[in-house]
């Protein structure tokens, strides 16, 4: 498999550390097609070799080798580079073959002080025979999990950084997947959320 090649990501403001998962990986099997599939947060995908994005890779020979890494989020260019960060991925394979990785990013950010607007998202990719995961342009159905943008500077100071906990997953039942994601909801305050996504 490819080295992980994260960093920690900052605040676009302040440019606070965040205490996230650039260090980890988020695994899953896909019953359907048998892959191995993977996604964490890498600088290398990014144009400046700096900033995290969500990387992706599929293994068909289990694990013994890997697709090349391709960058999967749809996080937009934005003039402040650092609210192009994606942090804490997390992967999932439904029962018809569907992936969905959920991620957070600052993209809603406005540069208010003390304001560090981050949100969670979803995105989608449907393995085919002629439609592959590997392919970044085979991801998309982008969905906003949070109905407002939070401000992580609330989130708890820790040591490493902001942080919003270890409690991010997703489950999956039929045609439903069922993420689980934290935003920070007042001063050194987390909460810990879920939806029903319906696949796309």
């Amino acid at each position: 498999m490819a080295t992980l090649n994260g960093f920690g990501a900052i605040t676009p403001d302040a440019k606070t550390p965040v205490h996230d998962a650039n260090i980890l990986f988020s695994v899953a099997t896909n019953k359907v097609s048998g892959k191995v599939v993977v996604t964490w947060q890498d600088t290398r995908l990014d144009p400046n070799n700096a900033l995290n994005s969500v990387a992706y890779t599929d293994s068909n020979d289990a694990a013994a080798t890997f697709s090349a890494p391709v960058r999967i989020d749809k996080t937009p260019a934005n003039a402040a580079a650092l609210r192009t960060q994606t942090f804490n991925p997390t992967i999932v394979a439904a029962d018809d073959g569907t992936l969905a990785v959920t991620y957070y990013d600052f993209r809603n950010d406005t540069g208010a002080a003390g304001q560090e607007l981050a949100d969670t998202w979803a995105i989608f990719c449907k393995p085919a025979a002629t439609n592959s995961c590997a392919d970044a342009a085979n991801w998309g159905h982008e969905l906003r999990l949070t109905p407002k943008s939070f401000n992580l500077a609330d989130a708890p100071l820790v040591t490493a950084g902001l942080f919003l906990g270890d409690y991010f997953g997703l489950a999956t039942q039929g045609k439903s997947i069922w993420p689980a994601f934290v935003t920070a909801t007042g001063k050194q305050r987390t909460t810990l959320w879920t939806r029903r996504i319906v696949l796309p």
